[in-house]
């Protein structure tokens, strides 16, 4: 294992995850095999609607946005820029932050089930403004929409 070149959120080999974080504090995620325009540009494409303003930092992965059609703005990481009046990206980096805390404390996770703390840690995110009764509902529709075949084993 040798290391990464510097950027693309991990120094050693790690799975890079790209996330949008969303201004309405909403934040969706997906595991990448590599921070590059032309695995990032669908991503973008699916989950953004056109026309909108995208704010990221300098990384090479996001030039072409303007040409897919969003308003594109950065702050330059590398020259400590973080905010730049309303362009920052400072909720996806808080975000960040949190999950990793928030993975730590399960002392370690198998290869196998990373994905599935991700998306846990995803979903928690996005649904911390309700109560536990509501957060037990919307698990409940979540597991009602997957077949019967998928928790029962032959």
């Amino acid at each position: 294992m040798g290391l990464n070149k510097r950027g693309g959120g991990a120094k050693y080999r790690k799975q890079p995850v790209f996330g949008i974080f969303k201004r309405n504090g909403r934040v969706y995620l997906e595991p990448i095999p590599e921070a590059k325009a032309k695995i990032l540009s669908p991503i973008i494409k699916k989950k953004i609607t056109v026309g909108t303003d995208v704010f990221s930092d300098t990384g090479t992965w996001y030039e072409g946005l303007v040409g897919l059609g969003y308003i594109h703005r950065t702050v330059d990481h590398g020259k400590q820029e973080y905010v730049d009046g309303e362009i920052h990206i400072n909720g996806l980096e808080g975000f960040w932050g949190l999950s990793k805390t928030n993975m730590h404390t399960y002392k370690g996770i198998k290869k196998k089930n990373w994905l599935l703390y991700l998306k846990e840690m995803e979903w928690r995110y996005n649904n911390r403004d309700l109560n536990f009764t509501d957060q037990v509902t919307e698990i409940m529709k979540l597991l009602m929409t997957y077949r019967k075949e998928v928790f029962v084993r032959s």
